[in-house]
């Protein structure tokens, strides 16, 4: 689900989904912990972290084979961000859909907000067509204006990740076009509200990352993405966790100030790392 009022993520309106009208809370872990597990190697904006810890895959294939890098164009370049590479990924070489990652940094010294990729195309390096995307919005920290929230945000200096999923042969992929990267600026700023991953385990197959809300405000949090990474920290793969509550998953979860709650993904990747950086998806609304 990629969505920016996480209703399509280009409405202007940060909601929430809630389904059957039914909001899902959590309501362990609510004061902190002086003992609390911290994992954190590296903070980044406001909702994300790369954590370090356990070893995540099987390591039955080798990072090259799972994962290779590419050329980027931008064919209208406005400037306004630093991308060089995309990676293409998949979680084990027997399945023919791959997953890409372009890192994205705000270099033009303003606030961005409503960041989306448009018209992506996929070319082999005889730049033959062999897949395409009409439009991505980024993931990014979360940016607020007037009681307005959106994750399609980057302040100055700060780094997102566009993400997708493609049916098209891992091997044949050597190009990646993209027509522009469309950006405003209007009044956002980054949020105060800290929504942080703190630590990870793996029990029985499954990631699970600890989430803290670190504000003094109650949020609702959706599916997020998350993107697994080497001990440079780029990417190697990346798919989405999905909140839960005692091991049920639920479309939205409420997380109070100060509370941990828990979001978890099959672990499924063919490789190995022990670092991860989920990016939460949250905001204030429950509708």
């Amino acid at each position: 689900m990629k969505i920016s009022g996480w209703m399509k993520r280009n409405f202007p309106v940060f909601v929430l989904v809630v389904m059957a009208g039914i909001i899902y809370s959590c309501r362990k872990d609510k004061d902190d912990d002086p003992g609390e597990v911290n994992m954190i190697l590296e903070t980044q904006g406001n909702n994300s972290a790369i954590l370090e810890g356990a070893v995540i895959g099987d390591s039955s294939e080798s990072k090259e084979s799972l994962r290779k890098t590419i050329d980027i164009e931008i064919v209208n370049d406005t400037g306004n961000f630093d991308i060089s590479r995309a990676y293409i990924c998949r979680s084990t070489s027997t399945i023919s859909q791959i997953n890409w990652i372009i890192p994205a940094k705000n270099i033009s010294g303003n606030n961005l907000v409503y960041i989306k990729a448009n018209d992506i195309q996929f070319k082999t390096s005889q730049f033959i067509l062999i897949g395409s995307d009409e439009e991505e919005f980024i993931y990014g920290e979360l940016g607020e204006d007037n009681y307005i929230y959106t994750t399609t945000f980057l302040s100055a200096g700060e780094k997102g990740y566009f993400v997708g999923k493609k049916e098209i042969p891992f091997d044949e992929l050597s190009n990646i076009e993209i027509n522009s990267i469309e950006s405003g600026t209007n009044n956002f700023y980054r949020s105060s509200i800290k929504v942080v991953p703190m630590s990870y385990e793996l029990v029985n197959n499954r990631i699970t990352v600890k989430v803290k809300n670190k504000s003094m405000v109650t949020v609702y949090a959706i599916k997020s993405p998350y993107i697994l990474l080497d001990n440079q920290n780029l990417p190697l793969f990346w798919d989405y966790l999905e909140p839960v509550i005692d091991s049920i998953e639920v479309p939205v979860i409420e997380i109070y100030p100060g509370e941990m709650v828990n979001f978890q993904a099959v672990n499924y990747y063919k490789g190995n790392c022990n670092r991860i950086l989920p990016i939460i998806e949250y905001g204030l609304n429950p509708y």
